[in-house]
This record gives C-alpha cells, sequence and structure tokens, in this order.
C-alpha cells in the first residue's frame, strides 16, 4: 500500500478492531457486494441491550477497504444506541478516511448496507 491510502485506513486494514462471531448475538445479516470484480462477504453480529449495541463483531471474505470499513464502523457503533447506528453514512465513514482510495467506495456501501440489515434482523 502507498501515499494513496489514509492513515486511518492503513491503521484499520493493519489492526482491524472487532473481527470475530459473536455468540450470543441479537441481530445478524450477512451481504455480499455486486460490485464488479469484488466478491466481500460480511457478516455483521451485534448484541443490543436496552436498545444499546453492548459487543458488535464482523468477519467474512474482505478486500483491504471493507477490511477496514467494517472495523471502523465498530469502532464508532460498540457502544452505541440503536439509533445512532441507524443514522450512520457512508459520508460518515468517508469523513472518518478523509480519502477514499482509488476502487474502495464499494467497501463503504457495504459495511452500512449490511449494519442496516442488521439492525432489522433480530435472531
Amino acid at each position: 500500500m502507498n501515499e494513496e491510502y489514509p492513515q486511518v485506513y492503513l491503521d484499520h486494514f493493519q489492526q482491524p478492531r472487532y473481527v470475530g462471531v459473536l455468540e450470543p448475538c441479537s441481530h445478524r445479516a450477512a451481504l455480499t457486494t455486486n460490485h464488479p470484480g469484488c466478491h466481500d462477504q460480511l457478516e455483521l453480529y451485534l448484541r443490543i441491550v436496552d436498545d444499546v449495541i453492548e459487543d458488535i463483531r464482523f468477519r467474512g471474505r474482505l478486500c483491504s477497504g471493507s477490511l477496514a470499513a467494517a472495523s471502523l464502523l465498530c469502532t464508532k457503533l460498540h457502544r452505541q444506541s440503536v439509533s445512532v447506528a441507524q443514522s450512520i453514512t457512508e459520508q460518515d465513514l468517508r469523513i472518518e478516511w478523509g480519502v477514499v482510495p482509488p476502487g474502495k467506495e464499494h467497501s463503504l456501501k457495504l459495511v452500512i448496507d449490511t449494519l442496516q440489515l442488521a439492525i432489522k434482523s433480530p435472531e
């Protein structure tokens, strides 16, 4: 990776947080991106208690962008309210990265779409 990749992106790619399966979880979703040439698969697990995301984890077959985006998303939402999670957007993650590396826009969409589906998908 080179200078095209912002530090926040590299940090979450090289040292991803919240990786793994969460058992028990209260909500779960899995999506595959339909981005040409990239078939990332993301599973997102939430434990929601009293409208708060008490814990969050992810796993999948992910490119560097989706891995970094999922890690960043989980970091932002751990111990946050469901309403905060429902309001987070691709733009919020884009702002955190500063610059979206070339060809990685699909990663932001994948993690936000998976999150929104998980919130609506109680186990």
